[in-house]
């Protein structure tokens, strides 16, 4: 009894791992495709209204404001609880073992109350400003990720398209839907009565297993050799600081 239960457990995985293998197969070219035409065109409408220089992703002037009135505002505010905790230390004020000043005289309520209060708003001051200082790199992050796509899908496509024309001449197909009958039997055969079922003949599914690994492992390893490719298109961008906030 408990061999059967393993063998049906083992039968049930073996399916299960055959339909996942057939679902890739089949949603890889649409994949490629849909990838290809969704980078692309994203890639293309940020391209338009580039310039191609450093200013192409950098703040604009509200965010320049921002940024500036945040670090100012951080600066008040680290010297706020720098008081505070040396206020504290200059007293003597006992800590408790989170490091936090004993709040039994009151002048520990005091500085417990300033530092409760302030270390949030830096907090989220600091937040901010990460954000702000990295934004023109994340815009161009986004940017460079599309051309980068782009390009690999394009090329997976190619390696794809590639494998099944060599199996088309390898395995003498007399025309080029043949070579795409395979994937509709793949798709449609699980449906269809045994007498209406699509054939699939030697060398058909070798073909189909070979041109989808081909075009995912294509896909990765231009992903590789693009991965900066949105630098031919507008430089990346440095982080965001004081110093160099208005030069662009």
């Amino acid at each position: 009894m408990a061999r059967k239960k393993k063998s049906d457990a083992g039968g049930i995985f073996i399916l299960i791992v055959i339909v996942v293998l057939i679902l890739i197969t089949l949603v890889t070219p649409i994949v490629i495709i849909i990838g290809y035409l969704y980078n692309k065109i994203n890639a293309s409408k940020i391209r338009k209204r580039i310039s191609g220089n450093m200013s192409d992703f950098w703040l604009n002037e509200q965010e320049k404001t921002d940024f500036k009135e945040k670090v100012n505002q951080l600066i008040k505010i680290n010297d706020v609880i720098e008081q505070a905790n040396q206020e504290g230390t200059n007293a003597g004020i006992n800590k408790n073992k989170d490091g936090s000043f004993s709040a039994r005289s009151n002048l520990g309520k005091k500085i417990r109350a300033t530092l409760e209060k302030h270390e949030p708003i830096k907090s989220s001051l600091s937040d901010s400003l990460y954000s702000l200082k990295n934004l023109p790199i994340s815009r161009w992050a986004k940017f460079n990720k599309y051309i980068k796509n782009a390009k690999s899908f394009i090329w997976s496509f190619f390696s794809w398209t590639g494998v099944l024309l060599s199996y088309f001449i390898i395995l003498g197909k007399q025309s080029l839907s043949e070579v795409y009958i395979p994937y509709l039997a793949l798709a449609t055969n699980f449906f269809r009565d045994e007498s209406n079922k699509l054939p699939i003949v030697d060398g058909d599914i070798q073909m189909v297993a070979v041109a989808t690994v081909i075009s995912i492992l294509t896909y990765f390893i231009f992903g590789f050799i693009f991965k900066n490719s949105g630098s031919k298109y507008s430089p990346r961008p440095d982080k965001v600081t004081l110093e160099n906030v208005d030069s662009y």
